[in-house]
């Protein structure tokens, strides 16, 4: 929202993907999506998701996520970039 990412593309921020599992990421940019990320169907199925979240199993890997806090999610954290301005 705030902050030179938040102010690119006319204030829609900064691109890191487009698309679904057959999707790209902007070129510099960085992705490494777990398998599970985008499900069809079901409780997480990719059109009921709001936002993404970072996992490290040992790796950081991006997933998506319900956003309300689902217990069964096991999200234990989400990065947020904000600024002073």
């Amino acid at each position: 929202m705030t902050g030179p990412d938040g102010q690119a593309d006319g204030g829609k921020g900064k691109l890191f993907w487009r698309g679904d599992e057959t999707g790209a990421m902007p070129a510099g940019g960085y992705a490494n999506w777990m398998a599970t990320a985008f499900q069809h169907g079901g409780k997480w199925d990719a059109a009921k998701v709001c936002c993404v979240s970072l996992f490290s199993y040992g790796i950081p890997q991006f997933s998506t996520s319900l956003g309300s806090g689902d217990a069964d999610e096991h999200v234990a954290g989400y990065l947020v970039e904000f600024s002073d301005d």
